[in-house]
């Protein structure tokens, strides 16, 4: 891709914007500030989501897009072919560069974008290149100061990319599935306490298995405890699990 298509709901146009640089399949794009997962961004994750009559993205493409308003900020990172960063500015309708991961210069993809709110940050986690090239970092960036830094304390068990994420109450960061390199496909869960930059480790959950081996998306509505899992591939075959099932009962919010 070198273009972005926005579409306004509000004026029911479709515009396209130039991102003035071969992105590739696959970056991976967040909303910040006020972009809180909903219901309605759920039943669209499951079903499809009907945007506005004649308009429909059925939900195999949902993991694609992301809904925001004019008080988000827009994040793409990576592609096939991009190791930026970049960002919307929607004042005057044009993406620039923040950052440029050199770590990734053949670009990155597969990978995981987080925010969390509480803490004002967004983490960045795993990834790969190719099918034989695949990444352990985890990034976190500064959203007042618009820093990366890359954590070596929080690498990831092993390589991966593709795997469902989701941040439970803006601690613990959630991971289901993925594959590794060579394409294996993996089932595990890991967690990881985010309010420890130095001490804390991946830790397996060895207890409950990914009800999917391989690629998946992952969805958690705030405040809430119930994770939505749908993998790629087969977008009929949605699971929910309750988050008191996974977590030790010490990292739970009562």
């Amino acid at each position: 891709y070198d273009q972005l298509m926005i579409y306004d709901i509000k004026s029911d146009k479709l515009e396209k914007i130039d991102m003035n640089c071969h992105i590739g399949c696959n970056p991976a794009i967040l909303c910040t500030n006020n972009h809180i997962i909903s219901k309605k961004v759920i039943s669209g994750f499951v079903n499809g989501l009907e945007i506005k009559h004649g308009l429909f993205i059925p939900s195999a493409i949902i993991n694609m897009i992301e809904l925001y308003s004019n008080n988000d900020n827009l994040h793409i990172i990576g592609g096939e072919n991009n190791n930026k960063h970049f960002y919307w500015n929607h004042k005057v309708r044009k993406f620039e560069v923040i950052h440029t991961f050199n770590e990734y210069e053949k670009g990155i993809r597969g990978q995981s974008l987080i925010h969390n709110h509480k803490m004002d940050e967004m983490y960045m986690i795993g990834g790969c290149n190719t099918n034989t090239i695949h990444y352990r970092d985890v990034w976190s960036f500064d959203i007042k100061t618009s820093v990366w830094n890359k954590n070596s304390n929080w690498k990831l068990p092993q390589v991966m990319c593709g795997f469902g994420s989701v941040l439970y109450d803006h601690r613990i960061l959630i991971i289901f599935g993925g594959r590794t390199k060579f394409s294996h496909l993996c089932d595990q869960i890991y967690y990881l306490d985010v309010t420890s930059k130095s001490d804390s480790k991946w830790i397996q959950i060895e207890k409950v298995k990914c009800p999917f081996r391989g690629c998946c998306n992952a969805l958690l509505v705030q405040n809430e405890s119930i994770l939505h899992l749908l993998p790629f591939g087969n977008y009929n075959h949605h699971t929910t699990i309750n988050v008191y099932n996974l977590l030790p009962s010490e990292l739970l919010n009562d």
